[in-house]
């Protein structure tokens, strides 16, 4: 029983990781740009940086609610932990945006906040808030 739980949460981990990764390199691709003359792994760089620097701060903030990381400094966050690790310490609820939607290349819509053009608000929920990860996990087909 116990085995089953672990590997279920696993499965959620794994696929949290998978798209997080997949949004945070199309947002940053589409919305900052990165130089078509960078190789793969300037490109990849370039993705890390602009995802720490822009998200680090937030998922820091309701990572230090939760006292996961309370006494770190972002900058310790960054050094030590990943961005997707930082996220999943934070309860998907708190996660709701003001959102505008974008088309990924698999047919999949995403939202990102519509205010900066930033995945990670942590606003309080409203009625026209949606939850983003929820929406992806669930593979939200464009209609």
């Amino acid at each position: 029983m116990q085995s089953e739980v672990n590997q279920e949460e696993n499965l959620n981990t794994t696929d949290f990781d998978e798209h997080f990764a997949k949004i945070s390199s199309y947002i940053v691709d589409t919305l900052h740009g990165v130089p078509l003359e960078m190789t793969e792994d300037e490109k990849e760089q370039f993705r890390i940086q602009v995802i720490s620097n822009q998200y680090a701060e937030r998922l820091l903030s309701e990572a230090e609610k939760t006292e996961t990381y309370r006494g770190l400094s972002k900058i310790d966050i960054l050094h030590t932990v990943s961005i997707p690790q930082l996220a999943r310490t934070i309860p998907l609820e708190g996660l709701n945006l003001s959102l505008e939607k974008y088309r990924m290349p698999d047919g999949v819509i995403i939202e990102v906040e519509s205010s900066s053009h930033y995945l990670g608000s942590f606003s309080e929920k409203n009625d026209s808030s949606t939850n983003w990860i929820e929406k992806i996990m669930e593979g939200v087909g464009i209609h």
